[in-house]
């Protein structure tokens, strides 16, 4: 077994290992025969004695001719181990509270301009891709004049049919041929329904741990919040409207 790297995850400094091996080597002595027996500058050994000392490890007594050094019995380690223990049962409570207090801090962000909604958009597909199940419910009649490109690039994705996708829609003309087109994919892991009439409005995705409320009617934007509890809400709630959605 290397003591020295056991008494290094014990708390001391690797030098500090090597003196106090050195010292249980050779009983009580002076720090010149320490500095010896451990290859280590006189001078340093005197430093790290002293804080072996102040750690409980190493008593000094003087003489009149010399200061010794005596350790202390590596049962003191133990006992130091035991006693930080306790100390950390009892504080647990309190700490435990503390982490507890400090919830997960969402990070939101705001992506304008069509750039910046394509820009979520590419993200989605890349989560898509990497096996995350996509979750969406909102209106796709923004596709119509400046995502086209998008819009082809999210169906052609959607052949794969490892890819998972499911979609609530508003049931009008446009995303009845949106459906049709995904129908023809012939994949079972993307599956759409229709809404009750009037309960959507705008886009939203939910994709890994992040939420994407899009609008992009007027002045193109996109709020992307990540966060572990959010992304869950806004899950709970899409399961809610999928229950209570028409099969198409």
């Amino acid at each position: 077994m290397d003591t020295s790297k056991v008494l290094q995850q014990l708390g001391l400094s690797e030098k500090e290992a090597v003196v106090y091996l050195a010292s249980l080597q050779l009983g009580k002595d002076t720090a010149f025969t320490i500095a010896k027996r451990s290859g280590i500058k006189r001078s340093t050994v005197y430093v790290i004695l002293n804080e072996l000392n102040i750690k409980g490890l190493v008593d000094i007594s003087k003489t009149a001719k010399a200061t010794l050094y005596n350790p202390v019995s590596p049962k003191k380690l133990l006992q130091q181990m035991d006693f930080r223990k306790n100390q950390l049962e009892e504080a647990l409570p309190e700490l435990l509270l503390l982490y507890k207090d400090k919830p997960e801090k969402p990070s939101v962000h705001i992506s304008e301009g069509s750039r910046g909604v394509e820009q979520v958009y590419r993200e989605i597909i890349d989560s898509v891709k990497a096996g995350e199940e996509v979750l969406c419910f909102g209106q796709l009649k923004h596709f119509e004049s400046g995502y086209k490109k998008l819009l082809e690039t999210w169906i052609r994705e959607m052949k794969n049919k490892k890819n998972r996708a499911r979609e609530i829609l508003p049931k009008n003309e446009y995303e009845s041929v949106y459906r049709e087109r995904i129908k023809q994919n012939r994949n079972p892991h993307h599956r759409i329904k229709v809404a009750p009439s009037g309960m959507l409005v705008n886009d939203n995705i939910i994709y890994a741990d992040k939420v994407g409320i899009f609008s992009v009617e007027h002045d193109a934007f996109v709020v992307l919040i990540e966060s572990k509890h959010i992304a869950e809400a806004y899950r709970n709630v899409f399961e809610f409207l999928w229950t209570h959605s028409e099969e198409v």
